[in-house]
């Protein structure tokens, strides 16, 4: 490894002055530019679309009717713990 950064932490957090630092302190999500968003929500015909998932695994049945619609714009995340079959 290299030493790219020496300083205190709040100087080298807010000035990095090397570009490999530069670039990684910029693809934090923290650091973003927020997403444009629709006023009053969004609106739209959806961009993806799902009616009635079904899923089922080793003869169990995991996701039933299922209703997923997502517009332009929007951010849907599946939530769960490990092991739950989100990536199902």
């Amino acid at each position: 490894g290299e030493v790219v950064e020496r300083g205190g932490a709040a100087r080298v957090l807010s000035r990095p002055s090397h570009p490999y630092a530069r670039r990684l302190f910029a693809a934090e999500p923290a650091n973003w530019p927020p997403l444009p968003g629709p006023v009053g929500g969004f609106a739209g015909a959806p961009v993806a679309e799902g009616r009635g998932l079904a899923k089922g695994f080793a003869g169990r049945s995991v996701l039933r009717g299922a209703d997923v619609a997502v517009r332009r714009g929007e951010v849907v995340a599946v939530l769960g713990p490990s092991g739950c079959g989100k990536t199902t």
